[in-house]
């Protein structure tokens, strides 16, 4: 029971380590809907039951990893150029407002939604606490 077990869960995690897999449906219907398996498996052979944990620890790491190098890749194709709307890209503007504020043609419309330094600037903070936004107008604090 234990070779099948241990098969079953390293077949389960194989799948996480594939490209373009819902890693979430894995987890949720391979992994955890048989979780009594693994407590099983941690009375009946806790050596096995280590070398599963460091697994799946392994995959999902490389996993997240090749998630956000993605995310990253993506938000930085969304500042490739900065270059001024035209009528068509945008909504809800007065003409005479674009003539004037608006002179050269966007040459591609992710440009509307530019980050500009935003996203390294959030993803570089060390400050893991949350903003209360209550806590922030008691202490008069002000956020970018």
């Amino acid at each position: 029971a234990v070779r099948r077990i241990r098969e079953y869960f390293l077949e389960q995690i194989a799948l996480l380590r594939r490209p373009q897999t819902n890693v979430r449906m894995i987890q949720v219907h391979g992994l955890l809907k048989y979780a009594a398996l693994q407590d099983f498996l941690h009375d009946a052979a806790p050596e096995i039951a280590t070398e599963i944990l460091n697994v799946y620890l392994e995959s999902m790491g490389k996993t997240l990893l090749q998630l956000f190098r993605t995310y990253q890749a993506q938000l930085l194709q969304l500042d490739t150029t900065k270059q001024a709307a035209t009528r068509q890209d945008v909504i809800a503007i007065e003409d005479s407002l674009l003539r004037d504020s608006l002179t050269t043609k966007a040459k591609k419309r992710v440009d509307l939604v530019c980050l500009g330094r935003r996203a390294v600037d959030c993803l570089d903070e060390a400050d893991p606490r949350p903003i209360l936004a209550h806590v922030a107008l008691a202490e008069g604090r002000r956020y970018p």
